[in-house]
């Protein structure tokens, strides 16, 4: 085949790619959740599973040339920690890889493990090692350790039919912030390190890890989440327009004529956490949050309906297929 009649990633999607890739037989004997959740587990010490996960940010897709390292190494810590919430894990610690311009400034690159050291302080997980190459461009990959509970993973794949959609926090924080740093003209600037300041909801996802049966974050997006959480327990999601707890900054950019505010909304960028769960915990779950000072909404319900669906004001429509995917960024 000649390589012009090659299908490119842009057109494969991160999705695709996925498909493909755990299509070949990636994962190990004896892991304890499906190959291409938010985490890998392997039985550990004492009972536990040991979680494992991994995240790159790319300069030019994460973040622009002259962010400051520290904001890029916070982003980062908070961006792999919030992979180990969604399975309820406690954090261990880090390994980074560090990449950068042999030419780049050595303050930037401490910076950035400043950051991350800072994050893994708050939740007792310290930097433990890694490595670090000259490269073309900065970029900033992690792998986060941390243990969970076997019976209290939240497998992507562990939802049943009835199960509610509930989220944590508010939706379209993420997607605001990214369009407002977009349309401001500063590259580097407060709209910028609101955008990067994000936080894992670790503890949050150790409560639910008591009553959920499948979870994922949703810094791909809401509608995306849904549809990846429905998919991978055979189901189909339906998710009510009319129900969610849409950010403040989110609101207040569509009164003002910004954006449509389903394009902030669904755009990604959010990282709560999308948990199935039977109906009768809820209460029990949403007390728990509150406690937290946090909040938890329903947003929809899993089903065998055969296909996607959402809810809005005037009517039934096909759930969109929204989100954010690396090989096909948003606007």
């Amino acid at each position: 085949m000649s390589r012009t009649s090659e299908t490119s990633l842009s057109r494969l999607g991160e999705d695709g790619f996925h498909r493909w890739l755990y299509g070949k037989g990636v994962g190990a004997r004896g892991q304890l959740l499906p190959a291409g959740d938010d985490c890998v587990a392997l039985p550990g010490r004492k009972g536990r599973a040991l979680l494992l996960t991994t995240d790159a940010v790319v300069e030019g897709s994460h973040f622009p040339p002259g962010t400051p390292g520290s904001w890029v190494g916070r982003f980062a810590a908070q961006v792999n920690l919030s992979d180990l919430a969604a399975k309820g894990g406690t954090p261990l610690g880090f390994l980074c890889a560090l990449q950068a311009p042999s030419r780049s400034p050595a303050r930037w690159a401490q910076e950035v493990v400043r950051g991350i050291m800072a994050e893994g302080r708050k939740v007792g997980a310290p930097l433990l090692g890694g490595d670090t190459k000259s490269s073309p461009s900065p970029t900033v990959t992690l792998t986060a350790l941390g243990e969970g509970r076997p019976g209290r993973l939240m497998p992507r794949d562990g939802g049943r039919p009835g199960d509610l959609l509930v989220t944590t926090g508010t939706v379209g924080a993420g997607g605001a912030r990214f369009l407002r740093w977009k349309a401001s003209g500063s590259r580097v600037g407060p709209e910028l390190r609101r955008l990067l300041t994000v936080r894992a909801r670790l503890r949050e996802g150790r409560l639910l890890a008591r009553h959920a049966r499948a979870a994922l974050d949703t810094s791909d997006g809401l509608l995306w989440s849904a549809r990846l959480l429905a998919e991978a327990s055979g189901l189909s999601a339906t998710v009510d327009l009319r129900g969610l707890p849409f950010n403040a900054e989110c609101v207040e950019g569509a009164r003002t004529g910004l954006w449509p505010i389903q394009r902030a909304a669904f755009l990604g960028g959010d990282y709560e956490l999308l948990a199935a769960l039977p109906e009768s915990h809820l209460a029990a779950a949403r007390a728990g949050i509150r406690r937290m000072g946090g909040d938890l909404s329903v947003v929809g319900r899993l089903s065998r309906e055969g296909r996607h669906r959402l809810v809005t004001g005037q009517g039934v429509r096909p759930l969109p297929a929204v989100g954010w995917d690396t090989f096909s960024p948003g606007p």
